[in-house]
């Protein structure tokens, strides 16, 4: 989000659903913020004055749409995944200015607080762990939106859930290029002492020799003997082939 207000934003949840009086005081409102530059500069007077320009009374007509264009900057605010004491100044200047009560607001933030902590726990769990660091950064945030802790836990054990989920659908989803790109030019053995990898390029060297345009190969059978309760030798099967288009 490049800036909390303005034509490049969507309108505020609720906007459209509402009267259209409600709209453009929203609209107007929203426009004036977006002049202002800083929230400091924009007064309770100067939002009436906005939403009488469309005869509406004042922002207390519109307390759903305010409290979409509070929830929206303090979006805009947590993007660096905190507030600095600028931006805390700011939310309540913008609170005063729109004429939220301290209801309006908590309900806000609990929802921006779910939403951004929720994100940044799908950012930490791409990998599929928590290193301390990143659990030293989940607890700060945690702090700093006043999660409970109890709520951080439930966030992060969903967090796990749907990034186990990814990691499963990614590892078991076939690639239909790969495949349909196959013809098969033989099965290949290949041995090593040293490693797998080591046998498989011995099986791939020897194939090479035979079609020299292989393109594509896959691991059919591994075996070896053991030592000292490790590996001592490789052995594999590997099937290879060409990609049919280049014949």
């Amino acid at each position: 989000m490049s800036k909390p207000f303005g034509a490049s934003n969507n309108e505020p949840a609720g906007i459209r659903l509402m009267g259209r009086r409600k709209s453009e005081a929203a609209a107007a409102v929203e426009a004036l913020l977006e002049r202002a530059g800083r929230i400091s500069g924009v007064t309770a007077a100067d939002v009436d004055a906005a939403c009488r320009s469309v005869k509406v009374d004042s922002a207390r007509q519109i307390r759903k749409e305010c409290k979409a264009l509070y929830g929206r900057y303090l979006d805009y605010c947590f993007e660096d995944k905190k507030l600095s004491a600028e931006e805390t100044s700011d939310l309540a200047h913008l609170q005063r200015v729109l004429q939220l009560s301290d209801a309006d607001v908590s309900s806000v933030q609990d929802d921006v607080s779910i939403s951004v902590y929720g994100t940044a726990v799908a950012e930490v769990l791409e990998d599929l762990r928590i290193d301390p660091e990143e659990a030293s950064f989940l607890r700060s945030l945690r702090d700093e939106l006043r999660l409970p802790e109890s709520q951080a836990e439930r966030i992060l054990e969903q967090g796990a859930h749907d990034a186990r989920g990814r990691a499963l659908r990614e590892a078991s989803a076939g690639d239909d290029t790969f495949v349909e790109r196959r013809q098969p030019a033989g099965d290949f053995t290949g041995r090593s002492p040293d490693s797998l990898q080591a046998a498989v390029d011995d099986a791939l060297g020897k194939a090479h020799l035979a079609v020299p345009k292989l393109k594509w190969f896959e691991l059919k059978q591994i075996s070896g003997y053991v030592e000292n309760g490790s590996a001592s030798q490789w052995y594999v099967i590997v099937q290879a082939g060409i990609d049919p288009e280049e014949l």
